[in-house]
């Protein structure tokens, strides 16, 4: 409530004299100021794949209450994003979209510690444990990509 204020209220921080504001806006509507709309269906999917890979091929993961927290908490952030939006000069900063990469890195680390209890049991031969390892490896090779693209491009796009 007193980052609200400071912000949003006395302005603080603000560079434009026009006065920012939140409200709610259609779905995904400051996302969809950014990229297509044919591709917002196909990063969710893709940022979600090894979750709900998780979840479909480990049912028991549900149990495991870091993974379900942070799935919730993750929920609870695509929600957010998705619906409150920034009025005035911030209308298209997407700030409201932070909460989202640091909900899902702790998702994707508490599936990683799921998953190492579960290495033990199945072990490495195990075809859904090599599904969900790869599926893995190719999220934390996307990041490291992206972070190079951006290094060379200079650019978040």
């Amino acid at each position: 409530m007193l980052q609200y204020i400071l912000i949003f209220e006395l302005q603080k921080g603000s560079f434009q004299a026009e006065e920012s504001g939140v409200s709610i806006g259609w779905p995904f509507s400051s996302y969809l100021s950014w990229v297509p709309a044919w591709y917002l269906p196909i990063s969710l999917v893709i940022s979600l794949m090894l979750p709900l890979a998780t979840l479909m091929l480990y049912r028991e993961a549900v149990r495991y209450k870091p993974f379900t927290y942070s799935l919730a908490l993750l929920g609870a952030g695509i929600l957010l994003s998705a619906l409150v939006v920034e009025t005035g000069p911030r209308a298209e900063h997407g700030n409201f979209f932070w909460q989202n990469i640091i909900c899902l890195y702790l998702n994707l680390m508490t599936i990683a510690t799921f998953l190492l209890g579960r290495w033990r049991t199945d072990g490495p031969q195990s075809g859904r444990m090599r599904f969900l390892v790869l599926l893995f490896v190719l999220h934390a090779a996307s990041g490291v990509l992206y972070i190079g693209k951006m290094l060379l491009t200079k650019s978040y796009f």
